[in-house]
């Protein structure tokens, strides 16, 4: 559940884009905390209505928050107390952009409903509302989340390697349109490549190859559109990507990029996959020896 404009046959308070209510206010405020195993959500309804509140403490309605993860399909209301409260939340559950919507929702079927901080419009009207009415509509808030385990090191943390089903394709193509950065193969090609990612030893050789070009490619991308980096800052891959390179000191911004070599900083995120992979070759052709990693 997203926090959208749309009308109500009744007055909602929703400062964010109606008017319905004068000289009032609804919301949920945040205070998060990020572990390695879990994210903590100290929540604190603050209301300023003395008609909602006296709803909230009749028990005729309740706070509530919706939270909701784009990327593992997370999805839960968490009824507030006046009080405030705090909710944890697993690290396996929630990944990348969590939204949060506060609510104020009638707990039961209310009749003849009217607040003396109703619009003038709305003159002496009163309201029947069923329960599960929104009775009001706080801001949206967005948590963007990075786990310390995502690495670009491990291939499924941002890079998608599928097959393209075309017996005719002959070339491999790079996809940096989504949240992650798809490598697609053609069938002979990714027939190969599922025969071989199952091999610990084979992986700096599959990087050498296939993900350090994809890196190159984004970045050349991102130097390319250095003005319009907006349209990728919410992109899984970008998001990583920019945390990896502050570990070199560097950060991914309209003033750095274009001064970035990207077959060094490829190099750099694969920890040199590219010479580590020429090495394992040479050992397989002219030594007849297995993959090594060091």
């Amino acid at each position: 559940m997203r926090i959208k404009a749309k009308l109500y046959p009744y007055p909602v308070l929703a400062n964010s884009f109606n008017d319905d209510y004068i000289d009032s206010s609804f919301d949920i405020e945040l205070k998060q905390l990020v572990t390695e195993n879990e994210l903590i959500l100290d929540l604190k309804p603050v209301l300023k209505n003395s008609g909602l509140l006296q709803l909230v403490n009749d028990s005729k309605a309740v706070f509530v928050m919706h939270i909701e993860c784009v990327y593992t399909c997370f999805r839960k209301a968490y009824i507030v107390q006046p009080q405030g409260m705090k909710v944890v939340l697993p690290a396996d559950r929630i990944e990348g952009i969590v939204h949060l919507c506060p609510y104020i929702v009638a707990k039961q079927d209310i009749k003849g409903y009217y607040n003396k901080s109703f619009n003038k419009e709305y003159g002496s009207t009163k309201f029947d509302l069923d329960k599960g009415n929104t009775l009001a509509i706080g801001y949206e808030k967005v948590i963007k989340l990075e786990k310390e385990r995502d690495d670009l090191i491990n291939l499924p943390s941002v890079f998608c390697v599928t097959e393209i089903k075309d017996e005719y394709a002959n070339e491999i193509i790079i996809d940096y349109s989504g949240d992650k950065i798809g490598v697609r193969l053609p069938t002979r090609v990714y027939k190969q490549f599922a025969s071989l990612n199952g091999t610990l030893e084979a992986q700096s050789v599959l990087h050498a190859i296939l993900t350090v070009p994809a890196l190159m490619k984004c970045i050349d991308e991102l130097k390319q559109r250095v003005d319009s980096l907006y349209e990728y800052e919410n992109r899984r891959w970008f998001r990583v990507l920019n945390k990896v390179v502050k570990k070199f000191n560097l950060e991914l911004n309209e003033n750095t990029i274009p001064t970035i070599d990207s077959f060094v900083l490829a190099q750099k995120i694969m920890d040199n996959a590219t010479s580590r992979g020429v090495v394992n070759l040479q050992k397989i052709a002219f030594e007849g020896g297995g993959f090594n990693e060091n």
